[in-house]
């Protein structure tokens, strides 16, 4: 009888201590589009941030570079200046703080190499020899005219645009699933601690049979 009183009191506390936590966790995600910092914060029962709630990009010193406030959807964004490792804090209210990390290889900073790539072709087309040759000196111009360079940070960052523009309606889905598996673990571990309060009643239970007879 004690035992299964012990239980129950056990039970009710975990119940009541560890549900209400995991309704109030915060969980949040960034994706890196060249230098733009995009992301979300909410809570892991599925709830969105609040709007307007503050966030600040941090340097890895820990002093802000920019500050800025979430959105109707908990969404946020930054543009850096500086390829660092920085880490993002929400400040959701009544004590609930959000922070993401950024690591500095993930971002593609602009660069003017297109523009100097593209200067360049003045100096590879060649100069018409004779009159002769003019009838395909104009060809040559005209076949260079049509070519365009391509600069692989310019394609990257073209990339991740497009593919940051698939994921970012995925984000909600994302933060959702975290919520899932947060709440999965938590019943699981009240499946074990009902299993071992039913064990210990039931050898309770026979230890006071075998100590009446």
């Amino acid at each position: 009888m004690m035992a299964a009183r012990w239980c129950q009191t056990w039970l009710f506390l975990l119940l009541f201590a560890a549900l209400p936590v995991s309704a109030h966790n915060v969980v949040g995600s960034v994706f890196v589009d060249g230098d733009l910092l995009e992301g979300a914060f909410g809570f892991s029962n599925g709830d969105l941030a609040p709007s307007n709630a503050p966030v600040q990009l941090l340097s890895p010193e820990g002093s802000v570079v920019a500050t800025t406030v979430t959105d109707e959807q908990g969404e946020f964004a930054f543009r850096v200046t500086e390829a660092l490792a920085y880490q993002i804090v929400a400040d959701l209210g009544q004590g609930h703080l959000g922070t993401v990390e950024v690591f500095p290889e993930d971002i593609v900073l602009p660069t003017s190499s297109q523009d100097a790539a593209v200067d360049s072709t003045a100096d590879i087309l060649p100069e018409p020899a004779t009159a002769a040759a003019s009838s395909a000196t104009s060809s040559v111009d005209t076949a260079a005219s049509s070519l365009v360079l391509i600069d692989p940070a310019a394609l990257d960052a073209t990339v991740n645009r497009a593919v940051a523009a698939q994921l970012k309606p995925l984000r909600r889905d994302l933060l959702a699933m975290q919520s899932a598996t947060r709440l999965s673990d938590i019943l699981g571990g009240l499946g074990v601690i009902i299993g071992l309060c039913g064990g210990a009643a039931f050898w309770l239970a026979r230890r006071s049979q075998g100590g009446s007879r």
